[in-house]
């Protein structure tokens, strides 16, 4: 749509899987180049598009019962406890930093409780 060459000026954070990100995908580079408020992307290494939903808690529960559910197809092969956690962390610290003007250093280099998470210049 059009916000991907227009880009935004409010602030945006960016949750990407391992293989998705502005470097691979020309939409979300064009609205990252065209954007002119704060941002952030945020790479987490082993994640999958699904990560980013409910599939991330509820697929590997539903594996233990369903055979050969390709839980890895769909969230990635992320630790699921971690990802979820690492999410939290970084919208709650986002909501934090823009709506409560709070500061924060999670987003200024990468920090030891979430290794899986990459910062992305």
């Amino acid at each position: 749509g059009g916000v991907a060459g227009g880009g935004v000026a409010k602030p945006f954070m960016q949750l990407a899987a391992e293989a998705h990100t502005r470097a691979s995908e020309p939409s979300w580079k064009s609205f990252w180049d065209a954007s002119t408020g704060w941002k952030r992307e945020l790479r987490f290494r082993g994640a999958a598009h699904g990560s980013f939903t409910d599939l991330q808690a509820l697929l590997p529960k539903i594996a233990r019962t369903v055979p050969k559910v390709p839980v890895a197809d769909f969230v990635g092969t992320i630790d699921p406890v971690r990802s979820v956690a690492a999410q939290r962390a970084y919208v709650a610290a986002f909501f934090d930093l823009h709506l409560r003007e709070k500061a924060t250093s999670l987003f200024e280099a990468p920090d030891a409780r979430f290794p899986e998470v990459s910062l992305i210049p």
